[in-house]
């Protein structure tokens, strides 16, 4: 949903996220956990690497909770956001790199 190093929004996740947040409507009580990562290039294998890879996971999901929260799908304290970078990959083959 988001292009390189990017953490804006494109139009084909904001159609996603309308239909996400159609449905969120009708559990306004329920907690919601957005959980951000990102790639795992091997010039990332360095906590420098990973800090900028965490920050960068923390502003696409800051962007998705903003987009949710804007257009009152869900209340913002019903959201918490999680930033991995590329420390916690989603795909345990990745993994063998890390630090």
């Amino acid at each position: 949903p988001f292009g390189f190093d990017k953490d804006q929004l494109d139009d084909q996740t904001r159609v996603k996220l309308d239909r996400l947040g159609e449905i969120m409507k009708n559990f306004q009580d329920s907690r919601v956990i957005i959980s951000g990562f990102s790639s795992m290039d091997p010039g990332d294998n360095t906590p420098e690497g990973n800090l900028r890879n965490i920050d960068l996971s923390q502003r696409r999901t800051e962007a998705i909770r903003v987009y949710l929260v804007t257009n009152d799908y869900i209340p913002g304290e019903n959201i918490e956001i999680r930033a991995y970078g590329s420390n916690v990959p989603i795909l345990q083959k990745y993994r063998k790199n890390t630090f």
